[in-house]
């Protein structure tokens, strides 16, 4: 979108209808080359194009729905943050087990039904974003293949230098 507002004129509005008819404007100036052109270095009309895919993409996953495997809560002061982590905390055997016996306000159970887990989070340079939400299993079957495609480079090189003495 910033590439599109840079080709655009200084007192021209932003909004998706200007944006949409100043595309359409162009479009219908171009000729051979220029259409030519324009697939090597894209315009308004192709940026403009692909905001709308993208704002549609966006639009569609949000009709989604995803259940929450983990959620991450900012705190304003150290003391608010202690206070929830002491409510919310029961221990993993609770947890896996769902003992909302172990709860003494019905409030804290998460959809009103469910023991959460909650506990202070790591550092967010420390947390692996694309595992997040991965089972155990598929992390340990991807790092199983990753080491198996590194040792066989490493063999492979072997063979090669002992081969080349």
């Amino acid at each position: 979108m910033r590439q599109t507002d840079v080709m655009l004129p200084p007192d021209e509005s932003l909004g998706m209808l200007n944006i949409s008819k100043f595309a359409a404007k162009i479009e219908k100036k171009r000729h051979f080359w220029d259409t030519l052109y324009a697939k090597i270095v894209p315009g308004i009309p192709e940026l403009f194009g692909q905001v709308v895919v993208l704002t549609s993409k966006v639009k569609g996953l949000a009709q989604w729905s995803r259940p929450a495997n983990n959620i991450f809560i900012t705190f304003e002061t150290e003391s608010t943050q202690q206070r929830i982590l002491k409510h919310l905390s029961f221990g993993m055997i609770h947890v896996m087990g769902n003992n909302t016996s172990k709860i003494s306000n019905p409030n804290h159970l998460f959809r009103g039904e469910k023991l959460s887990n909650a506990r202070e989070a790591n550092e967010p340079s420390t947390i692996r974003w694309t595992d997040l939400n991965q089972r155990r299993r598929n992390i340990w079957y991807t790092k199983l293949q990753t080491t198996i495609v590194s040792v066989g480079v490493i063999a492979l090189i072997a063979m090669f230098t002992a081969f080349c003495k």
